[in-house]
């Protein structure tokens, strides 16, 4: 009879292994064709950083519609007097973000820097991902392994990535580019249905992650173009860092 219980749970466990298998190029394919052709998408999520024995939290609202991307970010941390209300807007022409709490308004000018430059900072103008980086990501599939997985009693794709230097465009897009060596792993966990992540956590050295985000909601609505203008007061001071941030990058491209 132990001999009977024990070639059961052999095989239920093989069973069960077997159905946790996915075929990664299937599911990259469905994912290219649900995320292709999406002009507009919006988005609320929050960014969860462990900080000195906290967890500070920054929820986002974002929009994005063709070439213009609006992200609405709140910062609370701890000895803060208040929390940090910022709102940035990307056109493809233009960075432009306002900080409330200073009043203050930062500029980039994207046609004034360098076209490689510009093609950078422009990966970032996604939500997470997209179309365009599920297909570049899908290249480099012996780098990533992908399964089915439950939590907290939902069933999830679970993409997992090791390798994050090796795997460029998969950092592209997930807006983490010039990051790569902060993280040694990502998880990504993709919702059946939708085929949109719910949950992103980045690890560094150690088992825990060093930052997650959690995705509240993803909707495909049409986004009206009123939401890609920003409400800033008149008295509010202009700061152009045009300059500021062509240094820096050559900076980086140095070192």
């Amino acid at each position: 009879m132990r001999k009977i219980f024990i070639v059961v749970t052999v095989l239920v466990g093989i069973i069960s292994s077997l159905q946790a298998e996915v075929n990664k190029e299937e599911l990259f394919i469905r994912m290219s064709q649900q995320y292709s052709g999406l002009d507009s998408i919006s988005a609320k999520y929050v960014i969860n950083m462990p900080m000195m024995g906290n967890i500070m939290k920054m929820p986002v609202n974002l929009w994005h519609k063709g070439n213009k991307m609006r992200m609405d970010m709140t910062m609370s941390q701890p000895g803060m007097p208040q929390p940090m209300e910022q709102s940035m807007l990307m056109d493809g022409q233009k960075i432009i973000q306002y900080q409330k709490m200073l009043n203050t308004v930062m500029t980039i000018d994207l046609n004034k820097l360098p076209e490689n430059m510009r093609q950078q900072m422009g990966k970032q103008q996604v939500f997470m991902m997209n179309s365009d980086a599920i297909n570049q990501i899908s290249k480099s599939l012996d780098k990533l392994t992908v399964e089915e997985r439950v939590r907290d009693g939902k069933e999830f794709y679970l993409i997992t990535v090791t390798d994050i230097a090796g795997m460029e465009n998969f950092s592209s897009g997930m807006g983490i580019q010039g990051n790569q060596n902060m993280f040694k792993k990502i998880l990504v966990w993709i919702n059946p249905s939708s085929l949109f992540p719910e949950k992103i956590e980045l690890y560094g050295e150690t088992s825990t992650p060093a930052m997650w985000i959690d995705v509240l909601d993803i909707k495909t609505d049409i986004i009206p173009d009123s939401i890609f203008k920003l409400d800033i007061p008149a008295d509010a001071k202009y700061i152009d860092m045009t300059e500021s941030v062509k240094a820096m990058f050559e900076s980086m491209k140095t070192n």
